[in-house]
């Protein structure tokens, strides 16, 4: 799978263009709730570096968007989107893989899922690894989300302020898990 970064800089750019943004659009819109109705301004779109698959003008396979943030350490994914028609076919994996295999040992990987999402995909993420609380954090843009960490380090993960913020310990590398050796 090739994969291409594009920065935000150049998003900004690209998004000129209908078809670029009709496709990032659908998969801002099926990742994220409450989108603000301009993409420019909405700040969760605003951070991010995107990575598509080559070619994704013609044949748009995923979209993966996110940031580091340095003062967590970690990388947030803000939107990881599959098109219906490569779905069920271990694309997402892939591009988990391909983002495990970017960052650094001491950087965590951080993703948030929304309630209404939390049934289908607390599985799916436990599955490849990603750790949570399980407790549901208010964002004002987003409403109730549960955060999902992963790293190549064992994770320990405490609430903090209230249960409005997950504290993550990092300890020493752990074996990689199936997924993550799989190619």
């Amino acid at each position: 799978m090739e994969v291409i970064e594009i920065p935000q800089e150049e998003v900004k750019q690209l998004i000129k263009d209908k078809l670029f943004r009709s496709l990032i659009k659908e998969a801002y819109e099926a990742t994220m709730p409450n989108l603000l109705t301009k993409l420019e301004i909405d700040p969760r779109f605003n951070k991010n570096t995107h990575f598509v698959n080559e070619g994704f003008i013609d044949n748009p396979m995923f979209l993966l968007a996110g940031h580091p943030d340095l003062s967590s350490n970690s990388y947030v994914v803000s939107s990881i989107y599959v098109f219906p028609k490569y779905r069920s076919k271990g694309l997402s994996k892939s591009i988990f893989r391909f983002l495990a295999d970017q960052i650094p040992e001491d950087i965590t990987i951080q993703l948030a899922v929304e309630e209404a999402k939390i049934t289908t995909l607390d599985p799916y993420y436990k599955s490849l690894g990603f750790k949570t609380t399980g407790v549901k954090v208010w964002d004002t843009l987003a409403g109730n989300l549960v955060d999902y960490f992963w790293c190549k380090c064992y994770l320990e993960l405490s609430m903090m302020n209230n249960n409005q913020h997950v504290a993550v310990q990092r300890r020493g590398l752990r074996p990689p898990t199936e997924w993550e050796l799989y190619q």
